[in-house]
């Protein structure tokens, strides 16, 4: 974060191929699940502490006006059990500690042999029980419709730690494995996402059109302006430069991250996309990325001529970009850079001909959620990891423990980290900075693009399949089907 004098330093460390392949010690993340967990607790006091004002408040009519007793119990009931209430941030918190302590777990117990797989595949009653008590959130989950956590905290409060406790129980590989096993495995359980469209909303000659980035900098600070207007699409953008010398293009993807948790919500940024991307395989929203890039190129009489491509993404969107590169085939879009804000990407490998910038907040868990630390091992990928003190506190002062993942963090932490390399040309960051020049140098056109979900319902289909193919129909743009292996 920029100091408070204003001036732009602030404190990181730069992590190259020999970094270690565990991406933090156990006792850190024992602190920091520990550290969720008081939080939880405390919000658990004073969620009760409320409702105890709330039973003794006079409400009777010789006391307090009607109009006066609706207000204090409308106050009391947003405080308590509201989206932004105490009972759902102790639910975040929870929900936090039991995904650190499961880590924890994994990483000391990772080697489950065949045998105990097998025999503990029977579900406990009590989970089964739990099940029940939460079919119609999980009905509401599968449809589409967002999940409010202050329904599963208040009808099956030990839901989370008991699935915790499950999944540790039973899977026997090490965490990177079992955690991509996980999110295949839901993936089957929630069914194959619908397709997201994208739809074209400024071009260079539109009367408003998106503002030019010059820089990986001022790439990083337009993702929270696409993460506006969330309702019913996800934003991004494209950038053309021609460099007037030699009359090259270079390109530019910006990607925010997930906007809904629901699995087929209308943002294309969902809860689907979520798994997708973490399981490595092309989600929803990747492959309408590419529709937009297609598009873009088609309109700037490039298509299919290899220009090169940076991607920039922030958690969800760095998990695309980075598949964007792991999927690519030649002859079509051809990514050389790619850029990551907090993305747990780790387990993901990428081809060597790109050159990939992990940049990480040290208090954010979600990069560490895939157990494997980002760029260990690969020549082609830097990792920086920066330290901001006041990472969880939201900009209203108050104490929000997501505020350390939020892409205004990581926006003005690597803006400072820029400002400070421009004076070590031979750092790591510097000579990436450096490499990425073409994409920001030149005559520049924007586009924007919206990407929303699809309804099947609403799209034709061909009495028969295309000639010549053996697959099952596919629209356009859907995410491949998953296959055994």
């Amino acid at each position: 974060m920029r100091a408070p004098d204003g001036s732009s330093s602030v404190s990181f460390k730069v992590h190259g191929p020999s970094a270690s392949h565990v991406d933090a010690k156990l006792s850190d993340l024992r602190l920091t699940a520990a550290t969720f967990r008081t939080v939880a607790d405390e919000c658990d006091g004073h969620f009760s502490t409320v409702f105890t004002i709330e039973w003794n408040l006079p409400f009777r009519g010789d006391v307090l006006s009607p109009g006066t007793s609706a207000a204090c119990a409308k106050a009391i009931l947003g405080l308590t059990i509201g989206k932004q209430g105490l009972m759902a941030a102790q639910v975040r918190a929870s929900i936090m500690a039991a995904f650190l302590d499961y880590s924890v777990k994994t990483y000391e117990d990772a080697e489950l042999i065949a045998g105990q797989f097998v025999d503990r595949l029977a579900l406990p009653a009590d989970l089964v029980m739990t099940g029940l008590k939460l079919n119609h959130v999980i009905a509401d989950a599968i449809s589409g419709k967002d999940v409010d956590l202050a329904t599963i905290q208040r009808e099956a409060p030990d839901a989370i730690d008991m699935v915790v406790q499950v999944v540790s129980d039973v899977l026997p590989g090490p965490y990177a494995q079992d955690i991509t096993a996980l999110h295949a495995a839901t993936i089957v359980l929630t069914g194959v996402p619908k397709r997201v469209g994208t739809r074209l909303t400024s071009d260079p000659n539109s009367a408003t059109k998106a503002p030019e980035v010059r820089s990986v900098s001022e790439a990083a600070g337009r993702i929270p302006e696409l993460y506006k207007n969330p309702e019913n699409a996800g934003h991004i953008q494209v950038q053309r430069v021609v460099d007037p010398t030699t009359g090259q293009g270079a390109w530019t993807l910006i990607l925010p991250g997930t906007s809904t948790f629901a699995p087929n919500g209308k943002n294309g940024f969902n809860g689907n996309g979520n798994l997708y991307a973490a399981a490595g395989r092309q989600s929803p929203v990747e492959a309408a990325a590419l529709t937009a890039l297609r598009q873009a190129m088609a309109k700037e009489g490039v298509a299919g001529k290899g220009e090169p491509v940076i991607v920039l993404g922030h958690s969800q969107g760095g998990m695309v970009a980075t598949n964007m590169a792991r999927h690519q085939v030649k002859g079509d879009i051809n990514i050389t850079h790619v850029v990551t804000y907090g993305s747990p990407v780790g387990h993901l490998k990428v081809p060597h001909k790109t050159s990939v910038l992990n940049v990480e907040n040290s208090a954010d868990p979600v990069h560490r959620i895939d157990g494997r630390a980002n760029g260990t091992g690969e020549p082609n990928r830097t990792r920086v990891v920066f330290t901001d003190p006041g990472s969880l506190t939201a900009p209203d002062g108050s104490t929000d423990n997501f505020e350390a993942h939020s892409m205004a963090r990581y926006k003005d932490n690597y803006q400072a980290i820029s400002e400070q390399v421009r004076s070590h040309p031979e750092s790591q960051v510097a000579q990436y900075e450096h490499s990425t020049e073409k994409f920001f140098t030149g005559n520049a056109r924007t586009y924007t693009f919206d990407l929303a979900t699809v309804d099947p319902s609403s799209e034709t289909k061909p009495s028969q399949p295309p000639q010549g193919k053996s697959e099952p129909y596919r629209p356009s743009g859907a995410p491949l089907p998953l296959r055994s292996r």
